[in-house]
C-alpha cells in the first residue's frame, strides 16, 4: 500500500506540479516507491513451501519484468504510433497507479493466530526470565547439534525439558530482541535496536554464499544502472537518426522475462555459485565491450539485449540462492532441507539428496505455521537486501563520478566493461584459492585417516605374534 500511495504520488506531482520543489518531493516519493519493492522477494520466500522458493523467486521477476514490458509497450504506441501528449501519458499514467493502490488497500489482512500470540507470549516470558537468544545466527552446522550432549550421554532434549528448551530450539532465532531487552508481544517480534540488525547482518555477511553473492551486486547493480541509463545518449553519439529506443526497450523486458521464467525449475542453478558469478561478470563486461565495437542500430540493440537478459536472470539466481540460505538459517532446517542448502554449496540436487525421492510438501510458513517466524524471517531478508542496495548505489556514485571525467560515450561504456572483466579476473582468481584451500584441507584430511589405517595394519601382525601365556 505505501509503495502504491508513493508511485501515485510521484505520477501527480510530475503531472501537475509546477516549480522545483514539486519536481525536488517527487525524487523522494519515487525513491520509496522503488524501496518498497525490496520487500517483494522476501513476502515471496515467507508465502512459498521451500521446495518452491526457486520457482516463486523467478515468477516473481518475470511478473515485474512483464509489467515493464506492458508499460513500455503502451507508451510506445501512444506516443509514436498515436501521437498522444505526455500529458495524456500521465493521465494513464495515474490512473494505473490509482487501480493498484486501490486493489493493494483491498487486499484482506491475515489476523494473527492464537497460536502466534500464545508463541509471543512465551517469547516475551524468555526474554523477561533472561533465556532469550542473542538476535544472532547460529551458524553450527546441523551435525555439530548432533553431538551437543551432555557428558553423561543424556540426549539433549531429555537434559533441557525441564526448562523447556526444547520447543525453543525448533524455533528460528530471534531478529532483534536481546537477553535482558524489556519487551512483549508483538514488539518483541518487529521492534528492536539498531545494534541487533547490525549483529543479524555481520552473521549473514560470514556466510560464503552471502558473500560472494554481494561482490557481485557491489559491481552489477552500478555498471547495470548506470548502462541503462546512458545507452539512448550511446545510441545517438554514433549518429544513428532513427529511433526505436522504445520498441528495443520493451524488447528488452520481454525477453529478459521469458529467460528469467524458464530458468525457475533449472536445478543447475541451484548451486554453483562461485561459476555462476565469475561468469555472468565476465559476460556482461565482455558484451558492454561488444556494444562500443558496433556502429550499426541493430547489433548494438541485440548486444543490449543479450546484456539485459543476462542480468536479470543472474539477479533471480541471487535473490533464490540468498534468500534460501538466510531462510535456512531463520527456520532451522536441517542440511537436507529442499530448496536450502543446495543453493550455495556444492550438493545433489533436491531429488537425488532426497534418494531421488521428491521432498514431501510442507506447508507455508504465513498458512500453517506462526506469523511471527515469517515476520523474522521477512525482516532479515529485506534487511539484507536493503543494505545490499544502499551500498550499491554508494558505489555506483563513485563510479559515476569517475566515468563523467570522459566526454565520450564510447569511452565510459569501455570503461565499465573493463571494469567488470577485470573484477571478473579478481573473482576468479578467489574462486581458485577457495578450491584449492579446500582441496588441500580434503587432502589433509584424507593423509590422516590413510596413516592412522596404516598404523592400524602394522599393528595387527604384531598382536597376533604376541606369545601366550601357556
Amino acid at each position: 500500500v505505501g509503495g502504491a500511495a508513493c508511485g501515485l504520488a510521484t505520477v501527480l506531482l510530475t503531472r501537475a506540479g509546477e516549480g522545483l520543489l514539486c519536481q525536488q518531493a517527487a525524487q523522494f516519493t519515487v525513491a520509496a516507491a522503488f524501496a518498497s519493492r525490496v520487500a517483494c522477494p522476501a513476502v515471496a520466500f515467507a508465502l512459498a513451501v521451500p521446495e518452491q522458493y526457486q520457482e516463486s523467486v523467478h515468477t516473481l521477476k518475470a511478473v515485474m519484468l512483464l509489467s515493464n514490458f506492458m508499460s513500455a509497450a503502451v507508451g510506445e504506441v501512444l506516443r509514436d504510433f498515436a501521437g498522444a501528449p505526455l500529458e495524456t501519458l500521465f493521465d494513464i499514467s495515474a490512473v494505473g497507479q490509482a487501480l493498484s493502490l486501490a486493489f493493494a488497500a483491498a487486499l484482506p489482512e491475515e489476523e494473527a493466530p492464537e497460536a502466534e500470540e500464545a508463541d509471543e507470549a512465551e517469547a516475551a516470558a524468555a526474554v523477561e526470565r533472561g533465556d532469550a537468544a542473542d538476535g544472532e545466527f547460529d551458524l553450527s552446522s546441523s551435525e555439530e547439534e548432533d553431538h551437543s550432549r551432555p557428558p553423561d550421554g543424556t540426549p539433549l532434549a531429555a537434559a533441557t525439558s525441564a526448562r523447556g528448551t526444547a520447543d525453543a530450539a525448533a524455533a528460528p532465532p530471534p531478529l532483534l530482541p536481546q537477553a535482558g531487552q524489556q519487551q512483549s508481544g508483538a514488539a518483541a517480534v518487529i521492534e528492536g535496536s539498531l545494534g541487533a540488525l547490525l549483529a543479524d547482518l555481520r552473521a549473514l555477511l560470514r556466510l560464503r554464499c552471502i558473500v560472494w553473492w554481494t561482490a557481485w551486486a557491489l559491481w552489477m547493480n552500478p555498471v547495470h544502472g548506470l548502462a541503462m541509463t546512458y545507452w539512448q545518449a550511446l545510441v545517438r553519439s554514433k549518429h544513428i537518426l532513427s529511433d526505436h529506443n522504445g520498441t528495443l526497450l520493451a524488447s528488452m523486458y520481454l525477453v529478459a522475462a521469458f529467460f528469467t521464467f524458464a530458468s525457475g525449475n533449472a536445478v543447475s542453478l541451484q548451486r554453483r555459485t562461485s561459476a555462476i558469478i565469475v561468469a555472468s561478470v565476465l559476460g556482461a563486461g565482455l558484451l558492454l565491450m561488444q556494444v562500443v565495437e558496433e556502429s550499426r542500430q541493430w547489433p548494438i540493440y541485440f548486444w543490449l539485449l543479450l546484456y539485459q537478459c543476462l542480468f536479470e536472470v543472474t539477479t533471480a539466481i541471487s535473490t533464490f540462492q540468498v534468500g534460501a540460505e538466510v531462510t535456512q538459517l531463520s527456520t532451522k532446517a536441517g542440511p537436507s532441507s529442499p530448496g536450502a542448502t543446495a543453493a550455495c554449496r556444492p550438493a545433489e540436487p533436491i531429488a537425488a539428496a532426497n534418494g531421488g525421492v521428491s521432498p514431501p510438501r510442507r506447508m507455508s510458513m504465513l498458512r500453517g505455521s506462526s506469523n511471527g517466524s515469517a515476520v523474522r524471517q521477512t525482516a532479515r531478508l529485506t534487511a539484507l537486501f536493503s543494505a545490499t542496495a544502499i551500498a550499491s548505489n554508494a558505489n555506483e556514485n563513485v563510479i559515476l563520478w569517475v566515468v563523467n571525467r570522459w566526454r565520450s560515450m564510447d569511452v565510459r561504456f569501455f570503461a565499465l566493461g573493463s571494469c567488470l572483466v577485470t573484477c571478473s579476473v579478481a573473482l576468479g582468481a578467489a574462486w581458485c584459492a577457495e578450491e584449492w584451500a579446500s582441496r588441500r584441507a580434503a587432502c589433509g584430511r584424507g593423509s590422516c585417516m590413510a596413516e592412522k589405517a596404516c598404523c592400524e595394519r602394522l599393528a595387527a601382525p604384531l598382536l597376533l605374534q604376541e606369545p601366550s601365556i601357556d
